[in-house]
């Protein structure tokens, strides 16, 4: 294997583990809240992205570069293919919670990785599993009660709540589909 990092044009990153120019598909996007008159206060899936896992994968897998403090809760808004929300997923420095779902306190060392630095978590709600990443480093997992199985079987849809335009997720082109509003300047909501 290769022993360093793949360097990528500006606005453009390449998977963890890549060593090739060539995969530096993925792009840097800001966390357009849906949380506007525009979006219908996160009801119109414009406003949305739709992920399709590679199969047989089922779920949802973010990676989300914000500050995360203490009290203010990012925010994952997950929609069904209608656009109805079916849960939220909310981190912060103090707490995990995929609401209807599941809530427990975040982990120390996670608490420690982020505390007063702009962070990138890779979140992952998948196969029954919530996961957070750090630097690819698995920093919490935890299989999810069965309550949480009629989630995983309805998500077709992601957006972000109560987020800053200067926090980012990384856009997969290869299982992702931004919606209309999802643009580089959050359709003018971001300047």
């Amino acid at each position: 294997g290769a022993s360093s990092c793949t360097s990528c044009p500006d606005g453009t990153v390449s998977s963890a583990g890549s060593t090739s120019e060539d995969d530096c598909t993925d792009e840097q996007r800001p966390t357009c809240s849906c949380w506007t008159r525009e979006c219908g206060y996160c009801s119109n899936l414009d406003c949305a992205v739709k992920q399709e896992l590679p199969k047989p994968h089922v779920g949802i897998e973010v990676e989300v570069s914000s500050r995360v403090t203490m009290k203010k809760y990012g925010t994952i808004v997950m929609f069904d293919e209608d656009g109805n929300i079916i849960s939220r997923l909310k981190w912060s420095r103090a707490n995990l919670v995929v609401t209807g779902c599941f809530k427990c306190n975040t982990p120390a060392p996670l608490r420690k990785a982020s505390k007063g630095i702009t962070s990138t978590w890779t979140i992952s709600f998948k196969d029954g599993v919530l996961m957070v990443k750090m630097k690819g480093e698995v920093m919490f997992e935890n299989k999810m009660p069965k309550a949480c199985d009629s989630i995983f079987a309805k998500f077709k849809y992601f957006g972000f709540y109560n987020m800053d335009c200067e926090s980012t997720y990384t856009y997969k082109p290869l299982e992702m589909t931004a919606g209309n509003a999802m643009t580089a300047n959050c359709n003018g909501n971001c300047a």
